[in-house]
C-alpha cells in the first residue's frame, strides 16, 4: 500500500483506509474487509507512523479442532527519518527517506506484522478443554463419559525417581 505523503502538514495527520483484505496482499486465514488507520507525527527530521490494522481471520482451534472467527486488532509503529538521500538500516522499523520522497509503501510491514500476529497456539477461547483422548468427543459440549485415569502410567519412572530423592533427605 502505497501512500502519499508530500501534502502532509508538520503536526498530526490522521489517514483511513478500507478495502478488501486481498487488496492488501494478504490471503488465508484472513477475509473480508479490512480498515487501516494511520497517524501521522511529521517534524522536518522524522515522520512517524502508528499504523492500526483491523482484520477478520478464520482458524481451527489447536485443541478441539472447532472452526472460529477472529477479528484481529493489530498495532505497529515506523520511524520515517528524513535524509540526504534514502538508505537501508538494520532496524525493520525504522527506514531513512529523501527529503523530496513523496510516497511510502508499507506493503511489505502490514503484510509482516498481520501474519506474525497469528498466535502460536490457536484457540477457540482460554479455557478450552479439548478433545477427550480416549473417544474423540468434545468436551466442551459436557463430560463424555469416558473413566477418567488418576495415573498416568507414563509417569511412573518419574515417580520412583522423586521417591528416592524423598528418602534420601
Amino acid at each position: 500500500m502505497k501512500i502519499k505523503i508530500s501534502g502532509l502538514e508538520l503536526g498530526t495527520n490522521e489517514l483511513e483506509f478500507t478495502g478488501k483484505v486481498e487488496e492488501l496482499g494478504l490471503d488465508a486465514p484472513f477475509y473480508g474487509n479490512f480498515k487501516l488507520n494511520i497517524t501521522f507525527e511529521k517534524s522536518h527530521h522524522q515522520l512517524l507512523a502508528t499504523i492500526n490494522l483491523q482484520v477478520n481471520a478464520s482458524f481451527e482451534c489447536d485443541r478441539c479442532i472447532a472452526e472460529f472467527n477472529s477479528q484481529r486488532d493489530i498495532n505497529f509503529t515506523l520511524l520515517y527519518l528524513f535524509d540526504e538521500e534514502s538508505r537501508e538500516t538494520d532496524d525493520p522499523d525504522v527506514n531513512y527517506l529523501s527529503r523530496e520522497a513523496d510516497k511510502i509503501d508499507i506493503s511489505t510491514e502490514i503484510y509482516d506484522y498481520a501474519y506474525l500476529d497469528i498466535p502460536f497456539k490457536i484457540l477457540c477461547k482460554e479455557e478450552c478443554k479439548g478433545l477427550c483422548p480416549k473417544c474423540g468427543a468434545d468436551l466442551n459440549q459436557g463430560d463424555c463419559g469416558c473413566p477418567k485415569e488418576e495415573f498416568n502410567p507414563l509417569w511412573s519412572d518419574l515417580e520412583k525417581l522423586r521417591d528416592e530423592l524423598e528418602n534420601e533427605e
